[in-house]
């Protein structure tokens, strides 16, 4: 590192003054000459047909200057899968979980929003709701949406090698449930969208987004407005942690309000907005079966994997697909059988969160990889050292492996924690575990998120400026571009 001048050095971050002295501007900050609050009604039942949305007492309230619902939608359903859309900005004609999106107010300040919200009359005829994905499985349940058989979105299998042969040559067999639950991403910031809808037909979002292109491009979609046509500026951002990729309803009732009042509108969510109305990580319920010797290697494994893809779908597939890739892909095993389903359920839905379905496939095979480890009375390092990914490998799902340190850094973590001699000792230690993983990094491909990448120019005077299109969500990632590009130039950052 002694021959870098950036590389593996301490540098400042350019945010850091702007945000400790308060001067960085989130979405919240800011303020539009003649802008407008609003608020979006959501359903405060789990599942319900609706027969009537009467908005008339709220636009008589003094300060309301509009009123949204479906019917100023072109009601064009969406989804990050376009073959897979089955949610509307607005709902018409059921509700699907407590939170989804009815209608939404624009008015002078917050407090007439939030009174305007009140006085809309929903007419609703609740139905009956599951909320257990294996409930709702199974032959009458309530069916959630009327194109889908039995709740279930999507199902996948993926099959490598014989894995019954495998499991018939192993000399011990394995069978365990493991479940994960649902979980919000808790950023200190709530969603928040600023937009205006200019004479001209020109659209400004100011958005805290962590995936400005692909937003821009659903509200296009969504809207029916050119893409062309509508901007999308992420300014500070107070952390995401993939709970701000999706498009959301506040962003398409702003533009709306805008639209119909000429002026800007404000959406800040509420901290109840967010634990009830955007996107959460998939609950789990994931049963693997492994077999595997005496040595410790693994011969076969399988896992029957629901995900509880809640109300609409959102990244629920892609999740399922990076559950079956991740669980797959970790250790030499040549038998492997995965089984997914995509479930349906009555509650707020699952979106992108950190690991992307990851960490529920890791916990669930890594609580294995333990007990396995304890079966043999063997270390449970020495157990993932057996079985650990190598490099120029390619895993029986198909998966190129080319450079990998997986063994090299159990080994380090092995050396610096003192793991033998704890072991020895026979003392439950306070945080003494060890977990592998395996994650894509770099731009996955096709991931779909990739909509752009970096550009250096400098200009007359010898300036150099960087352009991309990755947004810095609070954990400066636009500080490391910074740093490459210092040093691929041979310039101070």
């Amino acid at each position: 590192m002694d021959n870098y001048s950036v590389v593996g050095k301490r540098v400042k971050n350019k945010d850091a003054v702007a945000k400790v002295t308060g001067k960085a501007v989130f979405t919240a900050d800011i303020k539009l000459k003649g802008m407008l609050f609003g608020r979006v009604l959501r359903s405060k039942v789990a599942h319900a047909k609706i027969l009537n949305i009467d908005v008339s007492k709220a636009l008589e309230l003094k300060g309301v200057k509009a009123v949204v619902t479906c019917k100023d939608t072109p009601l064009i359903k969406y989804s990050i899968h376009p073959l897979m859309a089955d949610k509307l900005a607005f709902e018409d004609m059921k509700v699907r979980h407590v939170g989804d999106e009815i209608a939404a107010v624009a008015a002078v300040d917050e407090e007439t929003a939030a009174k305007a919200i009140s006085l809309i009359k929903v007419d609703l005829e609740e139905v009956e709701g599951v909320f257990d994905p294996v409930e709702a499985m199974k032959d009458g349940a309530p069916q959630i949406h009327d194109h889908v058989e039995n709740n279930i979105s999507k199902q996948f299998t993926m099959d490598c090698g014989d894995v019954e042969q495998g499991f018939a040559q192993s000399d011990f067999i394995m069978e365990k449930t493991f479940t994960t639950q649902a979980q919000a991403h808790c950023s200190i910031e709530t969603h928040v969208c600023v937009a205006e809808y200019s004479p001209d037909h020109q659209v400004t979002v100011w958005v805290n987004t962590q995936a400005p292109h692909p937003l821009k491009h659903r509200i296009s979609q969504v809207l029916s407005i050119p893409p062309e046509k509508i901007r999308v500026i992420p300014p500070f951002i107070g952390g995401a942690f993939g709970g701000k990729i999706d498009l959301d309803t506040t962003h398409v009732a702003c533009v709306l309000l805008s639209r119909k009042t000429s002026r800007p509108v404000k959406i800040v969510n509420t901290r109840e907005d967010q634990f009830t109305a955007t996107r959460i990580r998939h609950p789990t319920i994931c049963k693997l079966k492994f077999g595997f010797n005496r040595d410790g290697t693994i011969v076969a494994k399988q896992a029957k994997a629901i995900i509880d893809n809640g109300a609409y779908n959102s990244h629920g597939p892609s999740v399922m697909g990076y559950h079956n890739v991740m669980f797959s892909s970790l250790y030499r095993v040549d038998n492997i059988f995965y089984e997914g389903s995509l479930v349906y359920t009555n509650k707020n839905y699952g979106g992108a969160c950190r690991g992307y379905g990851d960490p529920q496939a890791t916990f669930a095979q890594e609580t294995m990889m333990d007990m396995i480890a304890e079966k043999l009375e063997m270390d449970p390092i020495e157990l993932r050292l057996k079985n650990a990914n190598r490099a120029d490998e390619k895993t029986a799902n198909a998966v190129q492996i080319t450079s990998c340190g997986l063994s090299e850094t159990l080994e380090a973590a092995k050396k610096a924690s003192n793991w033998s001699e704890k072991m020895k000792t026979k003392k439950k230690y306070r945080g003494l575990g060890v977990a592998s993983m395996i994650y894509t990094g770099g731009g996955s491909r096709g991931s779909g998120f990739n909509y752009s990448g970096a550009t250096i120019k400098m200009d007359a005077a010898g300036t150099i400026f960087l352009h991309t299109g990755a947004t810095d969500i609070g954990q400066g990632s636009n500080t490391t571009l910074t740093m490459i590009a210092a040093e691929t130039l041979g310039m101070e950052p």
